[in-house]
């Protein structure tokens, strides 16, 4: 026999779902999301930034910068130019 709650309301579910689950968290991951792409940047400054791993870019005919990476690298090129 089936057991029935008085009142008619319906039971809460004991499980989230995980669209709820993943909302939840999306705070969390877009904050996690901000700060590796803030320790790349760090990372690509400092290699945009030796003279050597230029060389090599171009030794190994790699021309072109990725979108994302042209403003770090046009940052570190002006900050680096002769004079300053």
């Amino acid at each position: 026999m089936k057991s029935r709650r008085l009142g008619g309301t319906p039971k809460k579910a004991k499980h989230e779902t995980l669209r709820a689950r993943n909302t939840r968290a999306l705070p969390e991951r877009a904050a996690d999301t901000a700060l590796n792409v803030q320790i790349l940047g760090a990372a690509f400054r400092t290699l945009f930034a030796d003279e050597n791993f230029l060389t090599l870019l171009e030794a190994e005919a790699f021309t072109e910068i990725p979108v994302v990476l042209k403003p770090i690298f046009e940052q570190v090129r002006q900050e680096h130019e002769i004079g300053k």
